[in-house]
């Protein structure tokens, strides 16, 4: 790799650690509960149809529907306790503040 010497003197011995192929457990995690919000914020609050709701999260999240059903369905328990507990849009606008959340 072109460079590779110049960026590998920058680095002190025992600084560089190998990367992790592959996707942040932690950033997929934050991503699928960011995505079962706007589900519910799009059937509860929107009265959306689950056809719907699908075609505006490929929109908005640029993953394939077959993708998004599969998460949702993985977090069916998360959707009941944000039914149960009634979460308000203010909630969500607090947890996801740079998300329209407009009735």
């Amino acid at each position: 790799m072109r460079g590779k010497k110049l960026f590998n003197e920058l680095l002190q011995p025992g600084m560089a650690e190998p990367v992790r192929k592959g996707r942040n457990d932690t950033l997929q995690e934050d991503r699928n509960k960011c995505l079962v919000a706007r589900y519910y914020y799009y059937g509860h609050f929107k009265g959306k149809s689950y056809e719907d709701i699908l075609l505006l999260l490929v929109r908005e999240l640029f993953l394939s529907i077959a993708r998004i059903n599969k998460i949702v369905q993985e977090n069916a328990e998360v959707v009941a306790r944000l039914k149960q507990n009634n979460v308000s849009l203010y909630m969500l606008g607090i947890k996801w503040p740079h998300l329209c959340w407009r009735k």
